[in-house]
């Protein structure tokens, strides 16, 4: 067997809400790690929503999201994927726990999201019966799902890595690394496969690579404007990386990890609206990005500036 790992980020871009990165992984045999997990799980997802007849949808999430059809979705494939992995969390609190146990600490910072641990986690029948499938699909393919995690940076956090990182990218790809590690870590098969989304305009990831897995021999399989393919040897164990643009929509396990993260972050988003528009009635609600989320603050501080301290707590520094 060997494990295969997808990993996306979503909220780069925005001023307002987290910057979150997820990486979903498998357990594969290993002659079947470049086989198509949608055509090997189709009796269970589908990576378009029409005729889905009960079967989960696992797509790029934003073909998966948009504010008029809401986070149904994202919902019911991120539980049905913590399902398979044996968990059946009741509360946002206990959700964060299972996917970027490393927030739950910080979330008490933040005025706007103090009533988000208790909030409850619809988890109905539908999704139990989603995932029954999906595990069972799983099953007959001789693969399990083996980790769904998060790397979540609440902009408070956000803001202190980047000033200690001092470049939005590095802070990005160093929690790529950082999700790697915790699955190459976690896991004892010889190979390890990461699918991942092209990292910004990056092509030449031998110097970062070199600094973040220090120790490890680095061979480049392939190299050039499109992807990058590489294998990090340490001992008998290999980790080999697919930087590739556009796999959110290419590759299962980095659809399945862009719904994570989004889900995780349209939480965390709508929180911050509700505790806002609660205090400044009529204020139009953000999605947190460049342009919106400027009016946003915007009005809100034409109300009562103070509302928005602490300021480095809510507004990204880059």
């Amino acid at each position: 067997m060997a494990i295969v790992c997808g990993i996306d980020e979503v909220g780069y871009g925005p001023l307002l809400g987290p910057l979150v990165i997820a990486a979903a992984a498998f357990n594969v045999p290993q002659e079947r790690i470049r086989d198509d997990f949608w055509k090997m799980l189709e009796k269970s997802t589908s990576p378009v929503k029409k005729h889905l007849r009960g079967r989960l949808l696992v797509a790029d999430s934003k073909k998966a999201y948009n504010r008029k059809s809401g986070t149904d979705n994202l919902r019911r494939t991120t539980l049905a994927a913590l399902k398979a992995l044996g968990a059946n969390p009741a509360s946002f609190s206990e959700m964060l726990e299972l996917l970027s146990p490393a927030t739950v600490g910080r979330l008490g910072r933040y005025p706007w999201y103090g009533g988000l641990g208790p909030k409850p986690i619809e988890f109905d029948d539908e999704i139990a019966i989603a995932s029954k499938v999906f595990i069972e699909d799983m099953t007959s393919n001789r693969m399990s799902m083996a980790s769904l995690k998060c790397e979540c940076l609440d902009a408070g956090h956000y803001n202190e890595l980047v000033a200690k990182f001092r470049n939005k990218a590095s802070l990005s790809f160093s929690s790529v690394c950082s999700l790697i590690y915790d699955i190459y870590s976690r896991f004892d098969e010889e190979n390890v496969y990461f699918m991942i989304d092209r990292q910004g305009g990056r092509t030449n990831y031998v110097p970062v690579l070199s600094r973040m897995f220090e120790g490890m021999q680095i061979t480049v399989i392939r190299q050039n404007d499109r992807a990058g393919s590489y294998r990090l040897q340490c001992g008998r164990r290999n980790i080999f990386l697919h930087f590739s643009k556009g796999a959110d929509s290419r590759f299962f396990p980095v659809s399945l990890a862009s719904m994570a993260a989004k889900y995780l972050r349209e939480i965390m988003i709508e929180e911050l609206n509700k505790y806002f528009l609660n205090l400044v009635p009529g204020v139009e609600p953000t999605a947190g990005y460049y342009t919106d989320g400027s009016r946003f603050i915007k009005e809100i501080e034409s109300v009562n500036a103070s509302l928005l301290s602490p300021r480095e707590l809510l507004v990204r520094s880059r």
